[in-house]
């Protein structure tokens, strides 16, 4: 568990078209005000204050990706990724203010069987990467803290497999556009929009049998060359080794489906196979129990309240979304709030977060 110090539960003191020129003028304008503010921010000990205000609550944390930036080959920020200097300093943070519940302790704290620990955070981890394992385990573990990692088990140990949106960025960064769309449109005539946000949303509702048929053709016909060596530190997918090692470090293993499938988006005999068979998996290989899981995606549209009910009727004592917010002794326990953090460096960004300024914050200067 973090170890708390004794200050953070006694310290409070926490148009124009066409014309670029104007439009670059207006971003550094925004800019420049979105620093003042997080300066003015954190100045003001607002980030403490909010931290202090959430504190009887519990507060999860999402990632998903940690590599080292020499890792990074074309030099740009892959997304939903923090790089290990980053994590680390996020890291330290934590293990100095929070406590943070690992296993049982957490279990038995979402169950409601235990009451919440002041200044109390959860750090949990999406999709089963691998640099999970490489590079986020070894600074957990240089600070004492414990994560729960939530894995797509069908592409556990498989080095020739990517997650669905990760070979669909690819494919959408290698080909030109009008000619992938036509392409795909011949896949999937009942794709209306081209840009690439309403692709990624109609892929999102897809069967991921359908998926991977589609990715499948789209990649025998314009190659998969996104997918070299120096590319699977981002996108390669742990091992069952590896998460084998996670486990007896411990670290909690989750579920996150078997094919990371939107649950809304197939039959409820489909929803139960992709519950029950990534829980048994993961019990077969770790020897350790499943009970808890993570909505692929995690938005409201993204799960039915009968998907809440096939979650517990699985075997499972919670789910997690990624709607924002804190847990306190209320929550639902099959619709449990995160706080997804942004791949940005800066800690002001992260405070924001943990604080629940960002909400507010965001009205007026919206992340990227």
């Amino acid at each position: 568990m973090g170890r708390a110090s004794p200050e953070s539960a006694h310290d409070v003191g926490n148009r124009f078209d066409n014309q670029p020129g104007i439009l670059a003028l207006s971003s550094e304008i925004a800019g420049v005000g979105k620093e003042f503010a997080l300066a003015l921010l954190s100045l003001s000990g607002a980030f403490r204050l909010g931290e202090t205000l959430s504190s009887r609550n519990l507060l999860v944390l999402t990632y998903h990706r940690v590599i080292s930036r020499d890792r990074c080959m074309d030099g740009r920020r892959p997304p939903n990724t923090l790089f290990t200097d980053e994590f680390e300093e996020q890291m330290a943070f934590v293990s100095r203010r929070f406590n943070v519940p690992a296993g049982e302790e957490l279990r038995a704290i979402i169950d409601g069987t235990r009451a919440i620990p002041r200044y109390s955070l959860a750090i949990t981890f999406d999709d089963g990467y691998e640099n999970n394992y490489s590079y986020a385990l070894p600074i957990l573990q240089r600070h004492g803290l414990h994560a729960v990692f939530f894995l797509t088990t069908n592409l556990i140990g498989d080095r020739n497999q990517s997650l669905w949106f990760d070979r669909l960025d690819r494919l959408l960064s290698t080909v030109p556009s009008s000619e992938f769309v036509e392409w795909l449109r011949r896949l999937e005539p009942r794709l209306s929009a081209s840009p690439d946000p309403q692709i990624r949303a109609h892929f999102k509702m897809l069967p991921s049998a359908r998926q991977s048929e589609i990715l499948d053709r789209l990649e025998q016909r314009f190659g998969n060359a996104g997918a070299h060596a120096g590319d699977m530190t981002v996108y390669g997918m742990m091992n069952w080794d590896q998460v084998r090692l996670m486990a007896l470090a411990g670290m909690t293993i989750g579920s996150h489906t078997a094919n990371h499938q939107i649950l809304a988006a197939v039959s409820p005999a489909e929803v139960q196979a992709e519950l029950q068979t990534s829980r048994q998996r993961i019990e077969e290989e770790t020897g350790q129990a499943c009970w808890c899981f993570a909505y692929p995606n995690g938005g409201r549209s993204d799960f039915r309240q009968s998907d809440e009910l096939a979650v517990q009727s699985a075997g499972y004592s919670c789910a997690f979304t990624q709607i924002p917010g804190s847990i306190n002794r209320h929550a639902p326990r099959f619709a449990l709030p995160r706080i997804p953090i942004p791949d940005a460096g800066d800690m002001r960004i992260f405070r924001s977060h943990l604080s629940g300024i960002q909400r507010a914050f965001q009205t007026v200067f919206p992340e990227k």
